[in-house]
């Protein structure tokens, strides 16, 4: 009788343990794809971001009909593989807005993810000038595999120096004014 019940505890620990592991913790996705746009949209150009499970590519176009091209690529080793697919897994693209916009801003950061889980589709996403945390986490991560830092993903994206806000001038125009005498 007590060989049965310490048997019995036994599988019950083990399932136990099996199902508070499974809740607990996320299980990164064999297969992801998600793409970034970092648009500079006053200057008129933008970076698209390529970021699969062993790879980020990067490229740049304008607006003004110059070829987009691939400025950056890197093939992901197996640690940073691994780091790459445990921040996806953390991420519950499913819970997130489809935009996180300040209307109070005229220009300013622009950045859209779309973000692909396993072969299901495409979740969009737009930031306009305003913070999300789970997101901006996830390109601190990416981040970390981009060598040169003016390829970097904007990781502030509601700066102050970043916007122009409706019906105040901006810093330059403030500069202008002055230099004119008026």
């Amino acid at each position: 009788m007590n060989s049965r019940f310490g048997y019995f505890c036994f599988v019950l620990a083990v399932a136990l343990s099996g199902c508070s592991n499974q809740s607990s913790t996320s299980v990164p996705p064999s297969d992801f794809r998600i793409t970034i746009r970092d648009a500079y949209g006053v200057e008129g150009y933008w970076f698209d971001y390529e970021i699969v499970p062993n790879a980020v590519r990067i490229k740049r176009g304008d607006d003004f009909g110059s070829p987009i091209r691939l400025v950056y690529e890197s093939n992901l080793v197996s640690e940073q593989r691994a780091e790459l697919a445990d921040s996806v897994a953390k991420l519950d693209a499913g819970k997130l807005n489809s935009k996180y916009h300040n209307p109070d801003v005229a220009d300013g950061v622009q950045i859209t993810f779309e973000i692909s889980l396993n072969k299901s589709p495409p979740k969009r996403v737009f930031i306009g000038n305003t913070n999300q945390t789970d997101l901006q986490k996830l390109v601190k991560s990416i981040n970390r595999f981009i060598s040169p830092v003016g390829y970097r993903i904007r990781e502030a994206w509601d700066e102050p120096g970043n916007a122009f806000i409706a019906g105040e001038p901006t810093s330059q125009e403030s500069d202008d004014s002055d230099d004119t005498g008026s």
